[in-house]
């Protein structure tokens, strides 16, 4: 009687009481509710810094192809197939003669007029396009002088502006004025688009120089 009852208390406090598992369960689930929003935050935290880094890769990519536009803009060149192509700007954008186009892949420049626009989309947003016309084009294409789009913002508004002779201007003709030998250049371009957390600035400088230009050469055998 004695070991019967002994083995019985035995048994008792080697298994665990309804209590004792509700009580396991509930910090069980405690646990995994915690573990659970701790991983949910960091994958939050991860997903928002990837997010901004894919967008700053976009934007120094966008900012780069930029700089490297406006800063090979000349202000002419000589031959017949050059001749009246000077840069004009507005806040829409602005067409410009470059010494190569971004579609140069080394070796030796070609002169070429490039545009960029700022082109407002009902259903793309706001685009920033690109594209090159080479110098015997009299009129450009769609099908030979295609538009990139090198940005776009879902929504938003932008505009260039351009620096020259100490003040700014919504215009800029390049053409030289009556008392002018030279075509000219703004000193600076600026691309300014509000679009909240994607809002831009970019300042960029030209070749603009106060120096003689000595303009290059073109002539068809070098198209």
């Amino acid at each position: 009687m004695y070991l019967s009852r002994h083995a019985s208390h035995a048994a008792r406090q080697q298994g665990f009481t309804l209590l004792e598992m509700i009580v396991v369960l509930l910090l069980v689930g405690m646990i995994s509710a915690m573990l659970m929003q701790g991983f949910i935050y960091v994958a939050g935290i991860f997903s928002s810094v990837e997010r901004r880094q894919q967008h700053w890769q976009q934007q120094t990519l966008q900012r780069s192809w930029l700089q490297e536009s406006v800063r090979s803009l000349t202000n002419g060149v000589e031959g017949p197939l050059a001749e009246g192509h000077f840069f004009n700007g507005d806040e829409q954008g602005f067409t410009g003669l470059a010494l190569h186009g971004l579609s140069y892949a080394g070796g030796v420049g070609r002169p070429t007029r490039i545009q960029w626009q700022l082109v407002p989309d009902e259903q793309q947003g706001l685009l920033l396009s690109y594209r090159e016309i080479k110098l015997h084009q009299s009129q450009p294409n769609s099908e030979d002088n295609p538009w990139y789009t090198v940005a776009r913002w879902a929504k938003g508004e932008g505009r260039f502006r351009y620096f020259s002779q100490g003040g700014w201007h919504e215009r800029f003709s390049g053409r030289p004025l009556p008392d002018q030998d030279n075509p000219v250049l703004p000193e600076l371009i600026v691309l300014n688009v509000e679009a909240g957390a994607r809002s831009v600035e970019i300042w960029i400088s030209t070749a603009a120089s106060s120096s003689a230009y000595e303009a290059p050469y073109v002539s068809s055998g070098t198209l």
